[in-house]
């Protein structure tokens, strides 16, 4: 089994200071192979975490009569139900929380790189952030099924928070190998963008999302794209 390799970050100091410190080889070996690796004590609340998956269980266990009806008629600006009102602040700064990260993984990058450490923070301060959540059903035949097939992310840096039943494959020397979960941590991958602004020497892998016979299983997704300028 592929051992990944895992920033484990202390959850007092600066975030960006202690990753610098750690060594540059481990950190262009896991990009420059298949550009994945684990986040922990990442400094991202545990507590917005859990409320944001909190907010996905409730609407996807809404009764499908729910789930269809029409929104409002009334078109004045930011007019939404209380419950929805809740959800996206929510979604908002669990959001806003993947962004910072994003931007000072970009720093550590840049570093290894050997550019100016601000020259892809700069870039991405005002990019679009899109965040998705995922959930995959239990399935009778999970040899014959994919919840997600084999694809490369087209945006910059995707992060990833999956749950504890697992599912992400990386494909790396040929094979599938299995990212297993580990409580609290982010899954950081390199997306195209961002492999081609380092020029390729960061790589962007193939990798998919498996299902199970036994337990449903979900993540929280979240990744910057181009930015709005």
């Amino acid at each position: 089994m592929r051992q990944w390799w895992i920033l484990r970050v202390s959850s007092k100091g600066d975030v960006l200071w202690q990753l610098r410190m750690l060594p540059s080889s481990l950190i262009r070996s896991s990009c420059l192979s298949h550009g994945f690796f684990l986040v922990t004590n990442h400094k991202v609340d545990g507590d917005l975490i859990q409320l944001a998956y909190d907010h996905v269980d409730h609407f996807l266990n809404l009764p499908i009569e729910e789930k269809i009806k029409d929104g409002p008629d009334s078109i004045v600006a930011n007019y939404f139900e209380w419950h929805i009102i809740i959800c996206t602040l929510v979604y908002q700064k669990y959001s806003e929380a993947m962004h910072g990260l994003a931007l000072s993984i970009m720093e550590l990058l840049a570093i290894r790189l050997g550019v100016d450490r601000m020259l892809y923070r700069e870039f991405f301060e005002d990019a679009v952030s899109i965040m998705r959540t995922n959930l995959y059903p239990t399935c009778q035949e999970p040899n014959l099924s994919l919840g997600t097939g084999p694809h490369c992310d087209s945006n910059a840096l995707p992060i990833l928070h999956q749950d504890l039943v697992g599912g992400l494959d990386v494909f790396v020397d040929n094979k599938w190998h299995k990212v297993r979960p580990i409580p609290g941590a982010l899954v950081i991958n390199i997306g195209g963008v961002f492999a081609a602004l380092s020029n390729g020497i960061y790589r962007s892998s193939l990798h998919r999302a498996v299902v199970n016979s036994h337990k449903e299983r979900g993540g929280l997704w979240s990744s910057l794209y181009v930015p709005k300028s």
